[in-house]
């Protein structure tokens, strides 16, 4: 009888035991996953550079960088950036496991770069010490043939003018090269190619052949070189015909704001032969008053344009119709634009503000250097289009700061471009405007549009005007005039583009 007791008393032990147990079993499992620490990603770069030593120009340079995501949870890749057009990249996992390796297949097409290069790709992923990364191509680019000057632009000519200039092309290979067979697909140039030193050093003869045609003269200029690796050449060559009937300037800036009564003149050129009178000015919409003075009958005309202290410029600026009697140029065609003062509520937009959020307009452009930018290398990049002239106060005064921000922000993959405009009666030549960047110690890729082709479909109407097209091609962001706020504003904008987000309230506007 005593040892059933202290069996049941055993058995009643245990099972009190076991069941304290289990309780406390459960307990500790019904708080465990609010006590273990979460999985996160973690980064790790062994190497986020390649020096690629040094490649001849046009060769392809590729390499695979890698990174380790040595964290708990899986590493998301939620999107890989080139900066340039020249950068491409091969498609890629979108997550890796932890502990595993990611692998990103790079190209580097070095065609029409030459010098150091520092060619950035960003890499943005979920870790959140790491959101962005950057693997960099690092090396230098020697051209097999060097150019001097990498392109050529005549500036602004008269149809009928036969004009010379010369280039000179130098074998940088350590064996002699053939250079032959030059050829324009214009005929607006005659090219002749001569060989100074045999098979090291060549000069590029290019001529204008009268008669021009008014505008824009182009012509793509390709030399063979019976060199595999780069079989041809090719040359651009711009020159800029004046009209016939010129009239000069086409759009009048006035404050929006007046003290008093604004006189400004338009000049009239007749470059031909025949006499051209100017017979009479339509002025539409407007208290705006013109006024015809001949300077020079049949060849030189001025036309004052008076404003009227209380005059109102609507947004789209005021029409001015100048009359002629010749039968090519029957008319002429001017505006009058309020520009230059704070906007307020009263002022509409200005019409290059009224790109924002469209398209770029289809443009091709050529740097001094011979490099393309249209919408095609804007699509690479975001890309920040300066409008400016050479001879404009707040042009040099705005300038500077925006070598600053490009300092900051060409390494991040935005490209900077200054696009020069005439502006007055003055043509300035490509060494004129080449002198004045240098005095303001600016060092960025420039180009010529004197003409105002490409500053026209972006309707530019003063200066500077600075235009940011983002890399979907869409015109974002406007910058008028030389602002004191223009560097934070700027950062603003282009950090708010990198990252793909909408700009700033207090950073829009012109």
């Amino acid at each position: 009888m005593r040892m059933n007791v202290i069996s049941v008393v055993t058995l009643v032990l245990a099972v009190s035991l076991g069941l304290a147990t289990q309780i406390a079993m459960a307990q500790e499992a019904a708080v465990a996953p609010t006590t273990a620490p979460a999985g996160r990603p973690v980064v790790e770069v062994a190497a986020a550079e390649y020096a690629f030593g040094t490649f001849w120009q046009d060769d392809v340079v590729t390499h695979t960088f890698t990174l380790v995501n040595a964290g708990t949870a899986p590493l998301v890749i939620e999107r890989v950036r080139a900066a340039c057009g020249c950068t491409t990249v091969k498609d890629y996992a979108r997550s890796v496991a932890p502990g595993a390796t990611w692998e990103l297949a790079a190209t580097l097409k070095t065609r029409g770069y030459s010098g150091p290069q520092n060619k950035p790709i960003y890499v943005e992923t979920n870790d959140p010490d790491h959101k962005q990364i950057q693997f960099r191509f690092v090396g230098e680019v020697k051209p097999r043939f060097e150019l001097q000057p990498r392109s050529l632009n005549f500036g602004r000519l008269h149809a009928d003018a036969a004009t010379t200039q010369t280039l000179t092309i130098t074998n940088m290979l350590d064996k002699p090269a053939t250079l032959r067979n030059a050829t324009s697909d214009s005929e607006a140039f005659f090219v002749d190619l001569r060989e100074v030193e045999a098979g090291k050093r060549y000069e590029l003869r290019i001529a204008t052949v009268p008669l021009l045609n008014e505008g824009t003269n182009r012509a793509k200029i390709t030399i063979e070189t019976g060199v595999a690796e780069q079989p041809t050449i090719e040359v651009t060559a711009m020159a800029y015909v004046t009209p016939r009937v010129e009239l000069s300037p086409s759009v009048v800036s006035v404050p929006e704001k007046r003290d008093s009564d604004l006189r400004r003149p338009l000049t009239i050129r007749n470059h031909g032969e025949t006499p051209v009178h100017v017979t009479g000015v339509d002025v539409t919409g407007s208290d705006v008053t013109a006024e015809i003075k001949p300077t020079m009958d049949g060849k030189l005309y001025q036309v004052w344009v008076t404003v009227p202290k209380d005059a109102q410029i609507p947004a789209s600026g005021v029409s001015l119709t100048i009359k002629t009697d010749d039968a090519t140029y029957a008319t002429l065609r001017a505006s009058v634009n309020a520009t230059g003062s704070t906007p307020t509520a009263s002022r509409g937009p200005r019409p290059v503000e009224l790109l924002v959020g469209k398209p770029a307009p289809t443009f091709e452009l050529a740097t001094v250097a011979g490099k393309a930018v249209s919408n095609e290398t804007a699509a690479d990049a975001v890309t920040v289009l300066d409008f400016f002239a050479p001879n404009c106060g707040f042009c040099k005064k705005q300038m500077p700061t925006v070598e600053a921000v490009r300092a900051d922000y060409e390494a991040k993959g935005v490209r900077f471009l200054y696009v020069a405009q005439q502006m007055g009666q003055k043509a300035f030549t490509q060494a004129e405007i080449a002198e004045v960047l240098k005095t303001l110690k600016v060092d960025g890729e420039w180009a010529m549009d004197l003409e105002k082709a490409v500053g026209g479909l972006f309707k530019v109407t003063g200066y500077p005007t600075m235009v940011i097209v983002g890399k979907g091609g869409e015109i974002e962001a406007v910058n008028v005039g030389a602002k004191a706020d223009l560097k934070e504003r700027m950062a603003k904008q282009l950090d708010a583009m990198l990252a793909g987000k909408p700009i700033p309230a207090e950073a829009i506007g012109g």
